[in-house]
């Protein structure tokens, strides 16, 4: 307790001499910097007076007004660097531009980043992008107590070009910018980074659970139960869809398309760190196969999700007026909408992809996943507030508000890419984490309460969540308490299961002692223990019929 106070103690310290460096270090260099605010554009032999922005940026806030411009832009600014700087190391410094780069001062090349193509055109051959990766360009031949000219001829291949917004290139001491664009790698790739090793992980758990599960599921049945939102979703009964697909097929089909998911938003994020070029080295890959990987993850969520909202009772006890809204509902948001937008996305040229997807497809995908989820939350939350509702359904309600608070988290991530430009990168990270939440909820949900989505308040939870709250029993045992409950021979769950019999002989014995203590006056001796449990299974446990 001693050595973990003194190394929290020595940890402090550490903590406030490097934020007392950053903040020491960026003071400085705010004192020095001579910001480059002003400057001239040329787009196609026509110069604009512009801030340091994209130049798609309206003319009210400094740009060119130009829409979807995609080629060489060439920025110039002229400044005047004191005298009294001669002694001190200087730089030039930018966050980012977009794509590539080539910076000269007093017409010599200081710097570039990214490649900019020899002939450009919509073609990706000798391109390279780099627009998240800072600039920090030493400024050898500086005229000290002159006039010096700083010229950036950038190359634009879709997207926002140029200047990154919410940011203004400056030339300060080199230390301490080198000091800003560490920080800024740091920031860019740190959040993707980790982001993307928690995708990885559940990518591996999710993939394991579901092989470990189908092993006794035919494959046929998963293949239908993830393709089941394409099949007819308006029938009032649902006696055929419990015959078809089991709790289990169901629960493995949601782990197969929740690994999917996690797989294609890997790509999505991989795509935007700074050292991606290491693995891959394709420029036409990064620009189209992680956006269309992204459209591919949507997609497994609408049919994550769809069946739990438009699923087996669309038209079952409401008015007409309600079902026709859902029904309007779940044609607008059918995943077959999402294949359409998808094959659309794959035939376009990789830069149009870029354009269409930051755009259009972010919006129309969030309306989508918007109406699965905003329904499936009002769904629970119905069921948890009904007349029939008792301690058992208190879940719904705890489910159903859960995922409205973590559908107001992606809503945020929304807004903060629509208003703040600078942050759009980081507002998709944000929103593929809050959509994995979502996911990880909701499969937990399914599985621990084993019970098929959508559900009507008139509903009750299975034998299985029954017994797992009543008695306090393992994930196992409830397993076998349902299998007795429907009346399953010792052999039949020892295949169901895939135990032997001293396992099940152990079990039976662990559920016995359970669920007699609970029951005082039911004896635990004698050898008829397993009729005596099916009997309090079919009398004692309170199945929540409703009345009439």
């Amino acid at each position: 307790m001693i050595g973990f106070t003194i190394y929290g103690k020595r940890f402090q310290g550490y903590c406030a001499l490097l934020l007392s460096f950053v903040l020491s270090s960026n003071i400085y260099a705010q004192e020095s910097e001579i910001k480059l605010e002003d400057w001239n554009l040329e787009l196609e032999n026509k110069v604009y007076k512009v801030s340091a922005v994209p130049w798609e940026t309206e003319i009210a806030k400094g740009g060119t007004g130009r829409k979807e411009y995609d080629g060489i832009g060439i920025y110039q600014i002229r400044f005047y660097v004191p005298f009294e700087l001669k002694d001190h190391s200087l730089a030039f410094y930018s966050d980012s531009i977009d794509d590539a780069d080539e910076t000269f001062l007093n017409g010599r090349l200081i710097g570039q980043t990214g490649i900019i193509p020899k002939a450009p055109s919509k073609t990706l051959i000798d391109f390279r992008a780099a627009p998240r990766e800072a600039r920090l360009y030493p400024l050898p031949n500086l005229k000290f107590g002159k006039e010096n000219e700083i010229k950036i001829r950038v190359y634009d291949y879709a997207g926002l070009g140029g200047l990154s917004p919410k940011q203004t290139p400056v030339i300060g001491t080199f230390q301490a910018l080198q000091a800003r664009e560490r920080n800024h790698r740091l920031l860019s790739d740190l959040p993707r980074t980790v982001g993307g090793s928690f995708l990885l992980i559940f990518f591996f758990s999710y993939l394991f659970h579901f092989f470990n599960l189908s092993q006794s599921i035919q494959k046929r049945k998963i293949l239908e139960s993830i393709v089941f939102p394409f099949s007819n979703y308006f029938s009032k009964k649902d006696k055929q869809h419990e015959k078809n697909f089991s709790i289990e097929t169901y629960i493995s089909a949601r782990y197969l398309l929740s690994a999917l998911f996690c797989f294609f938003s890997l790509f999505f994020l991989f795509s935007e760190l700074t050292y991606k070029y290491l693995l891959i080295e394709s420029e036409e890959f990064y620009f189209k196969i992680p956006t269309l990987g992204f459209a591919l993850g949507q997609f497994v969520l609408q049919l994550l999700f769809y069946p739990d909202v438009f699923g087996r009772r669309l038209m079952a006890n409401e008015n007409r007026v309600i079902s026709s809204f859902k029904i309007l509902l779940s044609i607008v948001s059918h995943p077959f909408w999402t294949v359409l937008f998808f094959c659309y996305l794959f035939f376009l040229p990789p830069n149009r992809v870029w354009n269409e997807f930051t755009v259009n497809g972010v919006l129309y995908l969030f309306f989508i996943i918007s109406i699965l989820f905003v329904g499936s939350a009002y769904n629970l939350i119905q069921v948890g507030n009904s007349k029939n509702a008792t301690s058992e359904n208190a879940d719904f309600r705890i489910q159903g508000f859960t995922r409205i608070l973590l559908f107001i988290g992606m809503l945020i991530s929304l807004i903060i890419w629509f208003f703040s430009p600078t942050l759009y990168p980081f507002s998709f990270l944000i929103m593929i984490l809050f959509l994995m939440a979502y996911m990880i909820v909701s499969l937990g949900f399914i599985v621990k309460n084993r019970i098929l989505l959508p559900i009507e308040p008139i509903e009750i939870f299975p034998i299985f969540t029954i017994v797992q709250r009543k008695y306090n029993v393992t994930y196992s045992e409830a397993e076998i308490i349902e299998a007795i409950y429907h009346g399953l021979s010792r052999s039949d769950i020892k295949k169901k299961m895939n135990i032997k019999e001293e396992n099940l002989k152990k079990y039976l014995n662990s559920i016995y002692k359970k669920v007699f203590n609970h029951h005082k006056n039911v004896g635990t001796t004698g050898r008829d223990k397993l009729q005596r449990l099916t009997m309090i299974l079919h009398t004692k446990i309170n199945r929540n019929k409703p009345e009439g």
